[in-house]
């Protein structure tokens, strides 16, 4: 297991207890259909990417179902030894048969790859994590659950310590910037000229990067026939 692996294990494990009693609330509900949270791990191909001028964690909103056996929270121990095994499901999905990514035809993914493709030449480089850690029926979750996120698991902003990027997207939306202030205190959203503050906005916190950005939801940038323009505004303000 890498440093990084075990820094991110360690972070999850020391903030688990607090999970589980979070959650304790949705116990009754098991249909709600709650997913496990999203763990990263670290995958082999991370490590090429510290030799690059731009190392890119993108955050979507939630996941959309997991696709493995032991996605769901419900059907889990929950003892902290479930650390190990949902770490082992993210970089198990990502790995996709030896694939960096599962080439999911999707507006997000497609984003993902064709923007880190333009900045550093490989679709694969970057971190895929999520604002909210769960989903909920394979869809995003309601408002208690992201409070739970948010909240009780307090993990983004150490996994941005731990893995260190120097630039960061949040393709989740200015309607989700109030989670985004929760987990960032007194974080700011500067407007671009030429761009609705909606659109797209630098972030500025002392624990974000210089080149860190939000916008819409790809699929949401599709609907609007700004899928290949504001991509293309990002790779230019990452490369400038």
């Amino acid at each position: 297991m890498s440093d990084r692996s075990t820094q991110l294990r360690t972070l999850y494990e020391d903030s688990w207890e607090n999970l589980q009693k979070g959650m304790s609330a949705f116990d009754t509900a098991k249909n709600l259909n709650i997913s496990n949270p999203l763990l990263l791990d670290e995958l082999e191909f991370w490590k090429e990417m510290d030799g690059m001028d731009f190392k890119i964690m993108i955050f979507g909103q939630q996941t959309y179902g997991w696709g493995w056996s032991g996605h769901k929270y419900h059907d889990s121990n929950r003892g902290k030894d479930e650390v190990g095994a949902i770490m082992d499901g993210y970089r198990n999905f990502n790995n996709n048969d030896g694939k960096a990514w599962p080439k999911i035809n999707s507006p997000f993914w497609r984003f993902c790859r064709g923007l880190c493709k333009e900045v550093t030449g490989s679709p694969d480089a970057f971190i895929w994590n999520n604002l909210f850690k769960f989903d909920q029926d394979g869809k995003e979750p309601s408002g208690e659950i992201k409070e739970v996120s948010c909240s009780a698991f307090p993990v983004i902003t150490k996994e941005i310590e731990i893995l260190k990027p120097n630039v960061i997207i949040f393709l989740t939306s200015q309607r989700n910037d109030k989670w985004l202030k929760k987990i960032f205190s007194n974080v700011e959203f500067e407007g671009l000229s030429g761009y609705d503050q909606k659109a797209l906005s630098k972030v500025k916190h002392d624990l974000l990067p210089e080149k860190t950005y939000r916008t819409y939801h790809p699929a949401y940038l599709n609907w609007r026939k700004m899928y290949h323009e504001i991509p293309g505004k990002i790779c230019e303000l990452i490369k400038n």
